[in-house]
Order: C-alpha cells, then structure tokens, then sequence
C-alpha cells in the first residue's frame, strides 16, 4: 500500500506543466551605426521584471522561454519578442522617424505700423488754421576748417570758449494768424549787410510734414507722413506720453536705406484723434551743400476739439558763407 503512494506521488510530478526559467543574455544594438545602446529597457509587460542595458549595451533577465519581452529605448521604435532560446545575441533597434510638420513663421508688424498709417489717413482732418502760430528760425554755424577767415573773426572768437564746433549766426521769430504776419522779431550777426541776408535767406525754410515732400534748400524730401511714406522709412513703437494732457504714442522714425536722403527722429501721435501732437525729426548727411545738420519741429494744441497748429521750427547747423 506504501508502495502505491510512492508511485502516485512520483506520476504527479510528472504531471505538472513543464516550464523552464533561466537568464536570458543578448545585447542591443542600433541598426544604422551599430552601436550599443545603453539604457535600454528590457520588461516583461504582465510583469514586474524590468532590466537595462550597460555602456556595452549588454543585458540579462530572469524569463520563461516562450514568454514575450519588450524592448524599449529614448528615440527608438520599440520592439517586442518571443524569447526562443536562452542566448539572444544581438536584438538591434532602429531610430524613430517622425515627419516634423510645416512650421510658419509670421512676423509681427510693429504696433507703430499701424499708428502711422491711420495717422496718414488722417492728416489734416478737422485742423484749424485759423490761428496764431509762431514760427522760429535759428542758425548756428559749424566751421571744420581751423584756418579759415571765419574762425579768425571776432564773430567765432567771442563764443569759442562755451561753443567750440558752432557759434549763434541768427535767430528769427515770427507770429501768425491766418498766415498773416502780425509780429516779427529777428537778431543776428551783421545781418545789416545785403550779403548775409541773401545769405539767410537762402536758408529759409517753410515746411509742413503734412505735406508730401518737405523741401529743403530746392530738395524735395518725402515727408514721414506721405502717402507712401511706408516704403521710405521704419517705424517703431518707442513710448507714451502725456503731452498737454493729451495721451500720445512716441514713434521713432528712420530711413530704410542709408543712403537716400530722407528724415528721422520722434513723432507723437495724439491717441483720441491719430493725428501728429509734435514731431522734432532730423537731416543729417552730406547731400545737400552748406548743411551739417537740420532739425524740425511741429507742434500741434488742441482746443474746442480741434487741432490747431501752435508752433513750427527749424534749427539749421550750416557751414559759413566765404567771408
């Protein structure tokens, strides 16, 4: 009866399934460089068991044969196999190829772009003109020639201590009402003599930057506010500001290109009505003869819900006549 126990006991064993477990060995590779790929991760997805690969990109793993294992590693496609054998050798991986989709670049324009171009629509709307303006003239001339007759003269003498590059040649100020004349005060040195006062007359310069051109000295300059002022000049959002409690926009203006003789400088842009509230723009190249520098200004109030033009000057830094 023992007997029979014994041998029921053995034929259970037997019986039960036959499964093999072990150390699975292999290395992983990449299938363009062949390379070894550290840290990959080797697992079993019904189980907990997970392992990595080393520098030489080799690993181990305690799996039944017949189960599956996966492969998966950073920029690799994963893989998943069915362990056959206890060596695997080499499992190689390839790298992921991802299709990047078009990718547009829109550049902003800068907010001033549009400040100004409704500022252009809207220039000269609703502007009284009949009003009192002043308008200012002031020359200062500039002399780089260390010997010439004028830096000798007493005239340049008398401020080469405070001013060393130009000296005060004359200052104008006139008043206006409805584009007459009503007051004019004007000092200068020896403007008593016919020569200088051809002189600064040819100097004189009336503007509006309204306007389309801007002429200068028998040049016609496209003004910072011309219908196609856009394709001429920059524009950029530089600040705000109250100017006689008026909030305005300050947009700096340059030139395009260097080399065409246009303007820059600073615009306020009144924001209740997109119209110029002041503007001090510059000319300074060496285009135009007798001129270093011009700067002009413009400078607008409002009252009764109109603009009025209150004030326009030009300063001119000019080389002396031949004295």
């Amino acid at each position: 009866m023992k007997l029979e126990w014994q041998n029921s006991i053995i034929l259970l064993v037997f019986l039960l399934p036959f499964n093999i477990h072990g150390q699975i060995l292999g290395y992983v590779y990449d299938t363009i460089n062949n390379k070894p790929i550290e840290k990959c991760n080797i697992f079993q997805k019904t189980h907990s068991n997970i392992t990595t690969t080393d520098k030489d990109g080799k690993f181990s793993i305690n799996v039944e044969l017949g189960s599956k294992i996966t492969f998966s590693s950073f920029g690799y496609n994963t893989i998943e196999i069915t362990v056959i054998k206890k060596n695997l050798d080499t499992i190689y991986l390839s790298k992921l190829s991802k299709k990047i989709n078009e990718v547009k670049i829109k550049i902003k324009e800068d907010p001033a772009i549009k400040i100004i171009k409704t500022a252009i629509r809207n220039k000269k709307k609703n502007t009284d003109v009949s009003i009192y303006r002043k308008e200012i003239l002031k020359i200062n001339l500039y002399d780089v020639n260390e010997f010439s007759p004028f830096k000798r003269s007493d005239i340049f003498k008398k401020y080469s201590d405070s001013l060393k590059e130009n000296v005060p040649f004359f200052i104008s100020l006139n008043d206006y009402k409805n584009d007459s004349l009503i007051n004019n005060f004007s000092k200068g040195v020896a403007i008593n003599k016919k020569y200088f006062k051809d002189y600064i007359n040819s100097l004189y310069i009336d503007f509006d930057l309204e306007n389309e051109k801007i002429n200068i000295l028998n040049r016609n300059i496209t003004s910072p506010f011309s219908i196609d002022a856009l394709r001429y000049y920059d524009y950029y959002l530089h600040d705000s500001i109250f100017i006689d409690n008026q909030f305005c926009y300050k947009i700096k203006l340059t030139p395009k290109n260097k080399n065409n003789v246009l303007f820059s400088g600073f615009v306020w842009i009144n924001k209740s009505i997109y119209q110029i509230q002041s503007a001090k723009i510059f000319l300074d190249n060496t285009y135009i003869n007798f001129i270093k520098n011009i700067t002009l200004e413009q400078d607008y109030i409002i009252k009764n819900k109109k603009r009025k033009l209150e004030r326009k000057k030009v300063q001119l830094h000019a080389y002396p006549p031949n004295l």
